[in-house]
């Protein structure tokens, strides 16, 4: 599957709810998220080109992602992602940690989920940023 995305910054979340309202789009649902990430070839998110990403969402089944190199421009990013589930983020860290993978850093999000048709619009806030 391939990803775009692009990030914005806003001043006032009820206003751009608002409008987002007026386009015809819909709350899908909020969620808290866990991503812990790992690269074979960099030690910062700034300074890699391939990603995994262990993803626990309350209430769903955790994820391993792959996230392959990513050209960006003008602020869009494409990139390959492949995404299946897993049993046990404790062992799949370990896993990683015994391939001798960077661990890059860990985050803690709420993020509340809108679509209209294709197009997904994802508010984030960040809960525990940690930087390594």
């Amino acid at each position: 599957m391939k990803e775009i995305e692009a990030k914005l910054t806003y001043i006032d979340r009820a206003q751009l709810t608002g409008i987002l309202k007026q386009l015809g789009c819909t709350k899908r649902e909020s969620v808290g998220l866990k991503d812990i990430y790992y690269s074979p070839d960099g030690d910062r998110m700034d300074n890699v080109k391939t990603i995994l990403r262990i993803r626990e969402i309350t209430g769903k089944p955790t994820e391993l992602t792959y996230k392959g190199p990513c050209p960006k421009d003008k602020g869009v990013w494409e990139r390959t992602e492949i995404t299946t589930e897993i049993s046990s983020p404790n062992e799949m860290q370990e896993i990683l940690n015994n391939l001798r993978m960077n661990l890059i850093k860990t985050n803690e999000t709420a993020r509340e989920y809108w679509e209209l048709d294709d197009l997904e619009i994802v508010f984030m806030d960040f809960i525990k940023p940690q930087k390594l």
